[in-house]
């Protein structure tokens, strides 16, 4: 009895696996280019785990098109080498249909790669005019540049009682376009620029350049800087600066703990709202998974939501072709994700708009 009845468990694993996907339909695969170690791990981790959850819900609700999703990760370390051997990779190796990359920075050289191939590429820490000139083929779901510099010049002009600023930016891509966009912005609203600073990814020591920033009085100190967080904020303490602090789209709870209460009163651009119905639900699946808290919400979900979109243009799809992925990619209206509500536009970007937040007793909140 025994015997027949293991017998009838083998052939039920064969015919109906624990998966619940046929072995016989192969995996649906993409691809994720991640910065997973060196500069910006972090942040790669962030997405990493996003799109790990978003993965797991999309296979128990059944999968894409009754295959299960794969994810191929990959790290690109940051270095822009290996973001074109990779990108080269999962096009001619791993033939993926539809590939993720973290930000402007890695786009900017996976991008052409990608729209050559007619293969969508989804960037997801940024979505900007150059990215929207890649072509047809890359996207991107990040925040709308433009609009985190319009923010940060709206209110500094609201809050500023004389009207002057100081920018402080990282020497990369990102960094320096922002900085340059607000300062821009500032002058043409009648605000006075009284210095741009530039400072090198490794620095830690800014105790020289903060003592001149000082020394010029600025009402409002914008600094999108893509590194040193944490030096930077708390040697501007020390320096005594008084006035309004405001950064774009960088810090996250890991980062606030560090600074410490030094951080309360900073102010940030973003897009990501910890109060929506779709962001709770996406903090609850992270607790269950990991047992701690998310303290990456924002990249996090936009991990998270870079997953789900490929599966809404999936069910689109009559195949999960790269071609159908693509054209469906731009039909998708108000998604509701965990990093707020996605319309892909006929150029490939969401354009989220940036609100501003302030750091309140470690907590980033709407300001």
């Amino acid at each position: 009895m025994k015997s027949h009845f293991l017998a009838l468990l083998t052939l039920c694993l064969v015919f109906f696996p624990l998966s619940g996907f046929s072995e016989e339909n192969p995996p649906v695969k993409i691809s994720a280019l991640l910065h997973l170690t060196g500069e910006y791990a972090q942040a790669g981790k962030a997405f990493r785990e996003g799109m790990e959850l978003a993965a797991q819900k999309v296979n128990t609700e059944g999968g894409v098109k009754g295959r299960k999703l794969e994810i191929l990760f990959e790290d690109t370390r940051y270095d822009m080498k290996t973001v074109n051997t990779l990108s080269q990779k999962a096009l001619s190796i791993d033939k993926v249909p539809f590939a993720v990359i973290s930000n402007y920075t890695e786009v900017m050289v996976a991008g052409p790669v990608f729209e050559r191939a007619n293969v969508p590429l989804l960037t997801l820490w940024d979505s900007s005019p150059e990215i929207e000139n890649l072509g047809k083929f890359v996207f991107g779901i990040g925040v709308w540049a433009p609009s985190t510099s319009e923010v940060a010049v709206e209110y500094s002009l609201k809050h500023a009682k004389n009207k002057t600023a100081v920018t402080v930016a990282t020497n990369g891509q990102w960094s320096l376009a922002v900085a340059k966009s607000f300062a821009e912005q500032f002058r043409e609203s009648d605000g006075d620029i009284k210095g741009e600073f530039v400072v090198n990814p490794d620095d830690v020591d800014f105790r020289s350049l903060l003592a001149r920033v000082v020394r010029l009085k600025p009402d409002v100190i914008y600094a999108p800087l893509s590194d040193h967080q944490v030096p930077f904020w708390k040697q501007l303490e020390v320096a005594g600066y008084k006035g309004i602090r405001i950064t774009s789209d960088i810090l996250n709870e890991a980062l606030i703990k560090e600074i410490g209460p030094t951080a309360n009163g900073i102010l940030q651009t973003q897009v990501s709202d910890p109060d929506l119905k779709r962001t709770r639900e996406m903090l609850a699946e992270y607790q269950k998974a990991h047992r701690r808290e998310c303290d990456q919400v924002f990249l996090t979900a936009l991990g998270y939501d870079s997953v789900l979109l490929f599966q809404d243009a999936a069910r689109r799809s009559k195949s999960i072709s790269a071609a159908q992925i693509s054209e469906n990619l731009y039909k998708i209206k108000d998604f509701p994700g965990a990093a707020g509500l996605t319309t892909i536009n006929e150029k490939g970007s969401a354009r989220k708009a940036a609100k501003m937040f302030r750091v309140v007793d470690g907590v980033l909140e709407k300001d």
